[in-house]
């Protein structure tokens, strides 16, 4: 049964937006040139109201982390990489 990421993803690929398919080249050129996992998280702390957790990872992220690592390779290193952008 595929996670609910996956299932969005499937239907991204329907019709990918632009900054979906340059985010993915980006994100798949770090994993070839490191052969690490690369896990993303993105904050759209300007665009949300003005709470404490959002600048912050807490248990409310923990249904979007778990989506995010199903199906990696557990035995590689991982590369996590935080960017915080007032766009989300």
């Amino acid at each position: 049964m595929p996670a609910l990421n996956e299932i969005l993803d499937e239907i991204r690929i329907v019709a990918p937006t632009p900054f979906d398919i340059i985010r993915q080249n980006y994100i798949g050129r770090l994993y070839r040139q490191t052969g690490r996992n690369v896990l993303v998280y993105y904050s759209g702390w300007l665009q949300k109201e003005r709470l404490p957790d959002l600048h912050s990872i807490n248990d409310n992220d923990m249904v979007g982390i778990m989506n995010a690592v199903h199906g990696m390779v557990a035995a590689l290193p991982w590369t996590l990489s935080f960017i915080h952008l007032a766009a989300g």
